[in-house]
């Protein structure tokens, strides 16, 4: 596990995987949680995410749609930065009871199965939402 973080840290590209998942062990041994689909994506910055899509060329420009300022759609904007999800964000921080937020979000999720639950569920929804508005649109 120390050589497995040790070449984490040090890899290169993921950064923003890295960034989530600071402590492999700790991702590894969590005795719960399962990663969907979406939050795959999430994790990986993959998928239905205008940045994503723009650069396998999925799409005409990186930006989110979901508001107007200009912001690229990156998976931080989705669920942190982006007006249009802060009433979902609001709602689960008041069931987490605790401020969430990149450097933390991972952290918070492993710490028990309810938690994981909440947050996964809250990003599954999102990008699964998200995705059927983009396939409508073309």
């Amino acid at each position: 596990m120390r050589t497995w973080q040790r070449r984490w840290r040090a890899g290169s590209g993921g950064e923003w995987s890295r960034r989530l998942i600071k402590d492999v062990e700790k991702w590894v041994k969590r005795p719960h949680g399962k990663v969907g689909h979406m939050l795959t994506q999430w994790l990986t910055g993959h998928g239905s995410f205008g940045t994503y899509r723009f650069r396998i060329r999925k799409s005409q420009n990186a930006r989110c749609f979901h508001c107007d300022r200009g912001q690229d759609d990156t998976p931080e904007h989705t669920l942190f930065r982006c007006p249009a999800w802060i009433g979902e964000r609001d709602r689960v921080e008041s069931r987490l009871r605790r401020l969430i937020h990149i450097d933390n979000i991972v952290e918070v999720m492993i710490e028990d199965e309810e938690k994981w639950r909440v947050i996964s569920e809250w990003i599954e929804r999102e990008k699964q939402e998200e995705e059927w508005r983009r396939e409508r649109e073309g």
